[in-house]
């Protein structure tokens, strides 16, 4: 199993940093949300940091969107190569 996202990351980044915008979330909302630091949001909203794949689902239920929400516009084949 892979433990990274690195792949489509920058996907992942921007669909998390507009769902949250949506929701009119800060960094500090989704981040108390989820129990981590802000810090770790920024840094996974600007792609400095792989999301683990078990970070998806409570950042899934945190943003109340599905996993291929936060995939939206990932390449198919990226997606097949992690499993998701």
């Amino acid at each position: 199993m892979f433990c990274n996202v690195p792949v489509f990351g920058d996907v992942i980044a921007a669909n998390v940093r507009g769902e949250r915008s949506r929701r009119r979330l800060t960094q500090e909302d989704l981040a108390r949300r989820l129990g981590w630091s802000r810090q770790i949001v920024w840094q996974i909203e600007a792609g400095a940091r792989a999301l683990k794949v078990d970070e998806l689902p409570p950042l899934c239920r945190a943003l109340e969107v599905s996993m291929s929400d936060l995939a939206r516009g990932a390449d198919p084949d990226d997606l097949a190569a992690t499993g998701l």
